[in-house]
């Protein structure tokens, strides 16, 4: 299944909160757990949130790969914890930049 890492785009299978049922869909992998095979992750959306909490993905913030839809948001107050085992592919790699600006932006929430 290869490794993956923050900054990945990939798509996996996101359980609704009352775990009733799951969706597969796009996520961006902001934390990897060395410990376990688990991963802190956001969700992508093709429909924009409140301006505070969705991040802009354009075109031009993948370095590697692509995603079906542009634009599309990173959904930043909702972040996921999966395991390696709901990650069926990687698609993209996102510029160490907008991860950074991502990361950032997260952070403010819990501050």
């Amino acid at each position: 299944m290869g490794s993956f890492k923050q900054g990945d785009i990939v798509v996996a299978k996101i359980s609704f909160t009352n775990l009733s049922d799951f969706k597969v869909r796009p996520i961006l992998i902001i934390v990897k757990r060395l410990k376990y095979d688990d991963f802190i992750v956001l969700k992508i959306s093709s429909e924009k949130g409140t301006d505070e909490y969705s991040f802009l993905l354009q075109k031009k913030d993948i370095v590697k790969g692509f995603i079906k839809i542009f634009p599309s948001y990173v959904i930043i107050d909702y972040p996921i914890t999966i395991h390696r085992k709901n990650i069926r592919f990687k698609v993209a790699d996102l510029k160490e930049e907008k991860m950074e600006q991502i990361k950032e932006k997260t952070r403010s929430l819990y501050q």
